[in-house]
């Protein structure tokens, strides 16, 4: 009992220094609760900002698809469609022409195709690029999940 008595004196012996020591350092200026406060907020707000500016830094972020509905996907089936007649109307072109590199313009492909320009049915601009890559739309992958919504082809 003795002894138990003797550690919690000095127990207490030691919070009270503690405590003395405490506010000395605060009557000195050592220690301020309001400016570890203050600077606790500083950093909190800094770190909401990156935070923000990485989220705004992600393209589409926050209009990412999980899924496309019905229309979206039968329209990209038809611009995948226009893609491929597009792309074989270019060949077809080149090959007459023996054109290699070089563009077909959109009016010789829709001279070839029927007389009327192709339309991508979302309102996709149609690019036709140079005979060394595929004709493309403006939508393109579109930054959704399903892949049956995009409006590309990745080769002919």
């Amino acid at each position: 009992m003795a002894m138990h008595m003797f550690i919690s004196k000095k127990l207490v012996i030691l919070l009270v220094i503690v405590g003395f020591a405490i506010v000395v350092a605060g009557a000195l200026g050592l220690f301020d609760l309001r400016t570890a406060t203050t600077a606790i907020q500083v950093q909190t707000s800094k770190i909401a900002t990156k935070a923000s500016e990485a989220a705004k830094s992600i393209p589409n972020a926050a209009n990412v698809d999980v899924a496309a509905t019905g229309d979206t996907i039968k329209n990209s089936e038809i611009c995948r469609a226009n893609l491929r007649r597009i792309e074989g109307a270019k060949r077809t072109i080149a090959q007459r022409s023996g054109l290699t590199v070089s563009e077909v313009s959109a009016e010789a492909v829709a001279k070839e195709l029927g007389g009327k320009p192709i339309v991508c049915p979302s309102g996709g601009q149609y690019i036709l690029g140079n005979n060394q890559v595929v004709a493309r739309c403006s939508i393109g992958g579109n930054n959704t999940v399903d892949p049956s919504d995009d409006h590309l082809i990745q080769k002919f």
